[in-house]
């Protein structure tokens, strides 16, 4: 997003889940590129909750 000492990542990703054929996008922004990554995949990951396509029971048991 910007150079030098101050700059950002841009994180866009799209989840599909699978045997749904539903997907998301997210949006993750940071200085530190991983960071911007995981706050990308959380905020799809969350959109997909909302949407009712994933339920947490899910999210935990694919995390574990």
């Amino acid at each position: 997003i910007s150079s030098g000492a101050n700059a950002k990542a841009l994180t866009l990703i799209e989840l599909q889940v699978k045997g749904t054929g539903r997907g998301s996008f997210g949006a993750g922004v940071h200085d530190n590129t991983v960071t911007s990554s995981i706050e990308a995949i959380i905020a799809c990951t969350n959109r997909l909750i909302d949407q009712g396509v994933l339920s947490t029971d899910q999210v935990v048991a694919a995390a574990v």
